[in-house]
C-alpha cells in the first residue's frame, strides 16, 4: 500500500511537472509570435508610435492610456533611450526580461540589443511583460490598490521582489526600503508620474474600453 501511495504521488508530480513545461512552453511561442509578428508599418517618430500603442492595446484588449503612460514615463517616446541601468527603448526592458519573456537563452546580447531598439517588437514585449505580471504577480498582492497605482509599483524597476516579499506595495518604514530610501522616493515619484500621464491621455484619447487587467 505504502509502495502504490509513493507511486502515485511520484506520477501525480510529473504530471504537474509536464503540465507546466508545456504552458511555460505555449507561453514562449505565443511571446515569439508577437514579438516577431510581421509589421504592416514602422513607426519611426512618437506620433507615429502612439498610434500603433494604441492599435495594439486594442487588439490585445489592454488599456491603451495605461501603455502609454508607462512609455511616456519611461523613455519620453525615444526608441534609442538607454538607461544607466542598460533598459532598452520605448519601455526600458532589460535584455534578461526579454530573454525570459522570449525564453530566448541562445541569441547573444547584441542580436536582443537589436529586437529591443526596434519599436514595434519594444512594444510588443512590454504587453508580453505586463501580461506575464497579471498571471504571475498581481494573484501575490493581498490588498488592494488602484490598477494604475499597483502596475506602476510592479513595472518600476526593482521593485517586483518588494511586492513579492510583502504581499502588498512597501511602507516607507519597512526594512526593505529603510535602508534605502532614495529608492522608495523613486518608486513613489514614478508612480506618481505614470498617474498623471495616465490622467491626461484619458483626457486626450478617452477611457479605454478595456479594463486594465
Amino acid at each position: 500500500m505504502r509502495f502504490c501511495t509513493k507511486s502515485f504521488s511520484m506520477v501525480l508530480l510529473f504530471s504537474v511537472m509536464i503540465s507546466f513545461l508545456q504552458e511555460a512552453h505555449a507561453r514562449c511561442r505565443s511571446n515569439r509570435a508577437l514579438v516577431y509578428s510581421q509589421d504592416r508599418s514602422n513607426p519611426s517618430h512618437p506620433s507615429a508610435y502612439k498610434r500603433f500603442i494604441y492599435q495594439e492595446a486594442k487588439r490585445h484588449r489592454m488599456d491603451h492610456n495605461l501603455l502609454l503612460a508607462l512609455v511616456d514615463v519611461e523613455s519620453s517616446f525615444r526608441s534609442h533611450a538607454i538607461s544607466p541601468s542598460n533598459a532598452i527603448g520605448l519601455a526600458q526592458i532589460t535584455i534578461p526580461v526579454a530573454r525570459d519573456r522570449l525564453c530566448d537563452q541562445e541569441s547573444d546580447d547584441e542580436t536582443i540589443r537589436q529586437l529591443l531598439l526596434t519599436p514595434t517588437k519594444n512594444i510588443r514585449l512590454m504587453i508580453a511583460h505586463l501580461k506575464w505580471i497579471k498571471k504571475h504577480v498581481k494573484p501575490t498582492v493581498k490588498r488592494r490598490y488602484d490598477p494604475v497605482t499597483l502596475i506602476s509599483a510592479i513595472y518600476n524597476a526593482g521593485q517586483l521582489h518588494f511586492v513579492n516579499k510583502h504581499h502588498r506595495l512597501p511602507k516607507k518604514h519597512e526594512s526593505s526600503f529603510s535602508r534605502r530610501p532614495k529608492k522608495y522616493k523613486e518608486m513613489v515619484n514614478y508612480i506618481r508620474k505614470v498617474k498623471g500621464r495616465y490622467e491626461a491621455y484619458k483626457s486626450e484619447y478617452g477611457a479605454s474600453p478595456h479594463v486594465i487587467w
